[in-house]
């Protein structure tokens, strides 16, 4: 069973928190990092869910990240940055955003290496070159 897992910014003080996400009667969202007292508000806009894997550092990469892409298409090794997002097609978690498509020569993609840079929330300066 792959691990669920939600990350977002406290609503108090701006740091991270990592656990199971919850929503109160009043519409505030919540995570808890372990027992009930320990849950804190955060900013909806800034909830991530893990997508089930790690990049090359054992990093766990969360929806809203930003990550650098090594892959191979067609024998060709390119590089690319990209944000980690919902793919609406598959219903899954692409932290590619499969942008990187084969453009109709037969061939396979193979994606040899992720590593996660900064994320939207964090690292602004990175919308610049995405």
């Amino acid at each position: 069973m792959r691990e669920i897992s939600f990350r977002g910014k406290r609503v108090d003080n701006g740091e991270w928190v990592y656990g199971d996400l919850s929503q109160h009667r009043t519409g505030k969202v919540f995570i808890k990092t372990g027992s009930a007292i320990h849950s804190y508000e955060v900013i909806l806009e800034t909830i991530g869910q893990y997508i089930g894997i790690k990049d090359k550092n054992d990093k766990k990469i969360f929806e809203g990240d930003v990550v650098k892409v090594k892959y191979n298409n067609c024998g060709e090794s390119l590089e690319d940055i990209t944000v980690v997002a919902h793919d609406c097609i598959t219903g899954g978690y692409s932290p590619y955003a499969w942008k990187f498509a084969c453009t109709g020569c037969g061939c396979s993609l193979s994606i040899t290496e992720v590593e996660v840079i900064g994320n939207i929330h964090d690292s602004p300066e990175l919308n610049e070159i995405l």
